[in-house]
């Protein structure tokens, strides 16, 4: 496990989930490690912000990982491209859509 993690409250981005706001890590005694992060604002109509939790998703630590990209490893003056699919069929399912 990296132990390089992120600051509370620090802005990243991870492939197929976007880029959201890192809360936190979490090691339930019966799973492998996850990672929280909060993403803010509407999504397809639905405010992530009302309520607690209903914009976190729950990230598995080894694809966290993986998928995390990091503004440096793009060209100076590109944008960091980012899918959200994941995401998107995270919050499709808790919304009922």
């Amino acid at each position: 496990m990296n132990m390089n993690m992120p600051s509370k409250g620090s802005t990243l981005t991870v492939e197929g989930y976007g880029t959201g706001i890192y809360a936190g890590m979490r090691n339930p005694p019966d799973r492998e490690g996850i990672v929280m992060l909060k993403f803010e604002g509407l999504w397809d109509g639905h405010d992530l912000d009302a309520g607690y939790g209903s914009g976190i998703i729950a990230i598995p630590l080894d694809e966290f990982e993986e998928q995390r990209a990091y503004p440096e490893q793009v060209a100076r003056g590109e944008p960091l491209v980012e899918s959200t699919e994941k995401r998107d069929e995270i919050l499709a399912e808790r919304f009922d859509q």
